[in-house]
């Protein structure tokens, strides 16, 4: 279970003290990268899999979410290339 961690500032606002975001990307359905920041390479290795290198080595405490964006019916097998 995650902790959560807060602070009470001088004027008395309660700051929550998150996580810090340490790399983050968008990667085109190619595998090409889009954008990204804190990474030194993302690698399409085959359909839905990916190496991510980060340009400084993450050991605990992270998380990683993926968003899926539909491919509307264009999917790999069937010939699409939109899957991610």
């Amino acid at each position: 279970m995650p902790i959560i961690v807060f602070k009470v500032g001088s004027d008395g606002e309660l700051i929550l003290l998150g996580p810090t975001i340490a790399a983050a990307g968008n990667v085109a359905g190619d595998g090409s990268t889009i954008t990204s920041f804190g990474t030194s390479s993302i690698t399409r290795l085959n359909t839905g899999d990916y190496r991510i290198n980060f340009t400084t080595p993450i050991t605990t405490g992270y998380v990683i979410p993926i968003n899926h964006i539909d491919c509307n019916g264009n999917c790999p097998p069937a010939g699409g290339s939109n899957l991610r």
